[in-house]
C-alpha cells in the first residue's frame, strides 16, 4: 500500500518530466510551492484515494503511469517550468468568467480573479522575468497547440511570442497577458500554424509579417505567402529528375490540400 501510494506520488511530481526542475536552484522555489500547493489539490487527492483503493489488490510490482499535459498527448514534452500544468489550469479554469467581459476588460477581471487563486495564496507572482515567462510560455505552446510535423515547438513558441506581443504591443510581462491573449486568438494560431506546417519555408516571411504587417489583414497576408510559397515550390519541380518528380508532387500534392 505505501508503496503503490509513493509510485503515484512520484508519477504526480515527475508529470511533463518536472523533477528534473527540482535541481535548477533558480526554480526551485517555485517548484516546493507549486507542487506542494497541487498535491493538495481536489484533483490529485481523489487520484491518490483511489490508487489506495487499487493498491489493496495489485501486485507489488505494478506500474503507474507519468502523465502528460500535451495538447497532444502523443506527443509529450519535457516541462520548463515547475509545475506549469497547475498554473494554466487554474488560470484556464476561470475563462468562462472573463471572457463574459469585454476583450478590454478581459486583463483586469483576470488580475482580480488571479488575487482570489491558490496561485496568490502561495505568493506566485504572475509577473515574472522574461527567461521565466520564456519557459512559461514554452510549456503553455505543449499544452495549448497542436504538434505539427514539419515545425517544432521552438518555432510554435516563437510565432505564439510574437503574435501575442504583437496584439498587446509591447512586451509580455505576466501569465495572465499569455493566457487572455491566447484566448483572443486561439483559432487564428491554430490556424496560422496549420497553414505554415504544410509549407514550413514560409516560415521566416510569416514571422516578418506577424512583426509587421496590418493586424486587421494579418491572416489573409499569411494565406497568400503560403499559396504563393507553395506555387513556387511547384514551379522548381520542374528543374526535377523525372524519376523524383513523381513523389515530390504527391508530397507537394498533399500539402497544398491542407492550404
Amino acid at each position: 500500500l505505501v508503496g503503490s501510494l509513493l509510485s503515484a506520488l512520484l508519477a504526480h511530481l515527475e508529470r511533463n518530466s518536472g523533477l528534473e526542475l527540482l535541481d535548477t536552484a533558480s526554480k526551485r522555489e517555485h517548484w516546493l510551492k507549486l507542487c506542494t500547493a497541487s498535491l493538495l489539490s481536489p484533483v490529485l487527492s481523489a487520484r491518490l484515494q483511489a490508487e489506495a483503493v487499487s493498491a489493496l489488490t495489485e501486485s507489488a510490482t505494478a506500474q503507474h503511469e507519468v502523465g502528460t499535459d500535451a495538447y497532444t498527448t502523443a506527443r509529450p514534452f519535457t516541462g520548463r517550468f515547475p509545475a506549469s500544468w497547475f498554473i494554466s489550469k487554474i488560470i484556464d479554469g476561470v475563462r468562462h468568467i472573463i471572457e463574459q467581459n469585454d476583450a478590454s476588460e478581459q486583463l483586469a477581471a483576470l488580475q482580480s480573479q488571479y488575487q482570489l487563486s491558490k496561485l496568490a495564496e502561495i505568493g506566485i507572482n504572475h509577473e515574472m522575468p522574461p527567461d521565466m515567462l520564456e519557459d512559461y510560455m514554452a510549456d503553455f505552446t505543449a499544452m495549448h497547440l497542436d504538434w505539427t510535423e514539419r515545425i517544432d515547438r521552438n518555432i510554435q513558441l516563437r510565432i505564439l511570442k510574437k503574435t501575442l506581443t504583437r496584439l498587446r504591443q509591447k512586451p509580455l510581462t505576466s501569465t495572465l497577458e499569455v493566457h487572455q491573449l491566447f484566448w483572443r486568438l486561439e483559432k487564428e494560431l491554430a490556424f496560422s500554424l496549420s497553414l505554415l506546417n504544410a509549407v514550413p519555408q514560409a516560415v521566416p516571411e510569416a514571422e516578418r509579417l506577424i512583426e509587421e504587417a496590418d493586424l486587421n489583414s494579418l491572416y489573409y497576408d499569411l494565406l497568400l505567402l503560403v499559396h504563393h510559397t507553395l506555387a513556387r515550390e511547384l514551379m522548381e519541380l520542374d528543374s526535377m529528375p523525372p524519376e523524383k518528380f513523381q513523389d515530390l508532387y504527391r508530397g507537394w500534392l498533399m500539402r497544398k490540400l491542407v492550404v
